[in-house]
């Protein structure tokens, strides 16, 4: 897997809001996201994924309903900037 692979775009510009797992990810295009990163995705950290430490299904299940709608929103108004082809 590739933190560049093009599976990201589409699913931002679908509207899905990403689940990351790699800061390596995360840090990818920087220019893309500009300063709406923080409001437009959800990053796990793999370590704890992978030991077990975090329930995936509970942690998303958690995110309260006013902070998914604002990260739709800001999906819905930025995802255009992210897009790239290849």
């Amino acid at each position: 897997d590739s933190p560049w692979r093009k599976s990201l775009s589409d699913s931002i510009a679908f509207g899905c809001i990403p689940v990351l797992f790699s800061n390596d990810t995360d840090n990818v295009a920087p220019w893309f996201w500009g300063d709406w990163k923080a409001a437009g995705r959800v990053l796990v950290d793999r370590d704890d994924f992978v030991a077990g430490r975090v329930d995936l299904l509970e942690l998303l299940g958690s995110v309260p309903p006013g902070l998914l709608r604002l990260m739709r929103e800001t999906l819905a108004g930025h995802a255009r900037r992210y897009q790239y082809s290849l």
